[in-house]
């Protein structure tokens, strides 16, 4: 994507630092946030959109190559929205899967998905032919962030409030929970124990 933007090779390679740098900030300032409000999913869904706006306003400017400057502030919105979101998704998973064994499969399955969705499949969209506009590699991008991954993610948070406000309403009391199961039996029970809340 630098390098469509006019700039020698040399050039190029020098201008992808500052949007990684960028990411790289952002991705530590919201881990940080969504640590500290527990707020996984406004977090990555602020995440998604940061990147969706980036994407989409670069397949907009690259038609026009005097907005070269608006294509480019637009890379630093794109890396560090799509680079913010996985570190969430990780942290989401793991503090919603209290089973250790479940816990590794499905941040090995996360992991699997990520690497052939976004490092294989993404990386080959954008085809060279299609320079400088790539409208396959845009309008799929586009698609698998919304469809992919923000309607899913809604659903998901969506689902999780649901049962946590089903539990809420059993009213259960802890004391009589714990008199009727014992500590080993409530932790190997996980997210299925009537005392344990989805984290949002």
């Amino acid at each position: 994507m630098v390098a469509n933007l006019g700039y020698s090779n040399v050039k190029a390679q020098a201008s992808t630092t500052p949007p990684y740098i960028f990411a790289t900030c952002i991705c530590v300032a919201v881990g940080y946030i969504s640590d500290r409000t527990q707020s996984r999913y406004l977090c990555l869904m602020g995440s998604y959109t940061l990147g969706l706006i980036g994407i989409i306003i670069l397949w907009i400017t690259v038609h026009y190559p005097h907005l070269s400057g608006v294509s480019y502030f637009a890379i630093f919105l794109a890396a560090a929205g799509y680079s913010a979101q996985a570190p969430i998704v990780g942290a989401w998973t793991s503090s919603n899967i209290l089973n250790p064994s479940k816990r590794a499969a499905a941040i090995g399955l996360l992991t699997l998905f990520g690497s052939v969705g976004g490092g294989s499949i993404g990386s080959n969209i954008y085809i060279s032919s299609e320079a400088p506009t790539y409208p396959l590699g845009f309008s799929l991008s586009v698609g698998a962030t919304v469809l992919g991954a923000m309607i899913p993610a809604t659903i998901h948070w969506y689902l999780m409030h649901k049962e946590n406000s089903r539990r809420d309403d059993m009213q259960i009391d802890s004391t009589n929970v714990e008199a009727l199961y014992s500590a080993d039996e409530l932790s190997e029970m996980g997210e299925e124990s009537p005392l344990f809340r989805f984290i949002l």
